[in-house]
């Protein structure tokens, strides 16, 4: 899709829609303009024409997003625990995975980000083949993309060693506060529209590279597990009994953390769809002064996510080693 042609369809839409899509935005520090556009450009990918992309034949509980259903009981069974990097290799004991200008820079719009102390319990749901749709590459067609009744966005960016930054990510996902803490962060998980935009520049264009996918919710209701607090979540952090994409571990007892998150893990591999305590740390001494290629070196940090399980111990048998690269 053509800068042009998205300028025309953004004037086939009531403005009343794109300023209630700009409400709900998360505004992220950037570079680029397509921050400005990001919401009004997810806008556009849900209401173009009037028409609702409800896709009945291909996904699951789209038009509203239904409500994600869980229950409580007594015969709770061990569940396994897997992880893997899935490729992502990165970060050393000298720095993270991830290269910023700012933190904020990878700060999301999950709803339970820095708010995690008044959860308890939280389901857990067996993996479904199907919840996720295949990968669209062809960005400028929007018959993948689901329409929710109270839409919200997440974009988040990072750098490579050279201090360009072509990709950005987004989630375009539903959001209603009304609803509990628990219900929101499922809403976060399943009901959601997952896509990269390349090559991006100041002049808005490059909108027709990229991919997006589909997630939907299970079709089968998840079961109640008790979860760690967050004190313990944090002990464990500093044992290094957390998952990881490099070295982490190295910095576990001198980390900082800027912030926590529960997040649920959804890849295609793992047995069992549970909620993770994320947390995104930085270290003093990482260091990229011999690892970035570029004139404002200093400019940049270095930041890293790192994964603890949330299921209590209890119920938790962790069947894969954590998959470390780089060390």
């Amino acid at each position: 899709m053509t800068t042009d042609n998205l300028l025309n369809e953004i004037g086939l839409i009531d403005d009343e829609i794109i300023n209630e899509a700009a409400d709900d935005s998360v505004q992220i520090k950037s570079r680029f303009r397509w921050v400005k556009w990001a919401s009004v450009a997810a806008a556009v990918c849900l209401t173009i024409t009037g028409a609702l992309f409800t896709l009945q034949n291909v996904f699951r509980s789209n038009t509203p997003a239904g409500s994600i259903k869980y229950y409580q009981s007594k015969d709770l069974i061990t569940i396994p625990c897997t992880f893997t990097s899935g490729g992502m290799g990165g970060g050393t004991q000298n720095f993270g995975h991830f290269f910023v200008k700012d933190f904020s820079e990878l700060a999301t719009a999950n709803p339970t980000r820095n708010n995690v102390n008044t959860i308890k319990e939280l389901p857990v749901f067996k993996n479904e083949k199907g919840l996720w749709s295949d990968y669209n590459y062809d960005i400028s067609k929007i018959d993948s993309f689901i329409y929710f009744d109270k839409p919200a966005y997440e974009e988040t960016r990072d750098y490579d060693i050279y201090g360009e930054s072509h990709n950005t990510w987004n989630i375009c996902f539903r959001k209603d506060t009304k609803l509990s803490i628990v219900d929101q962060l499922l809403d976060y998980t399943f009901h959601r529209v997952y896509y990269a935009l390349y090559d991006l520049d100041e002049n808005i264009e490059g909108f027709d590279a990229g991919w997006s996918r589909v997630m939907t919710q299970p079709t089968q209701p998840g079961v109640i597990y008790p979860i760690i607090s967050l004190n313990k979540a944090k002990e464990k952090l500093r044992n290094g009994d957390f998952f990881c994409y490099g070295s982490e571990n190295d910095v576990a007892k001198t980390a900082d953390i800027l912030s926590v998150e529960l997040e649920y893990l959804t890849d295609e591999y793992q047995v069992y769809i549970q909620p993770f305590y994320k947390f995104t740390i930085t270290d003093s001494g990482w260091d990229l002064s011999n690892v970035m290629e570029c004139d404002n070196k200093t400019e940049y940090k270095s930041v890293s996510h790192v994964f603890v399980p949330a299921i209590v111990d209890k119920y938790l048998d962790i069947t894969e080693p954590n998959l470390e690269f780089n060390k």
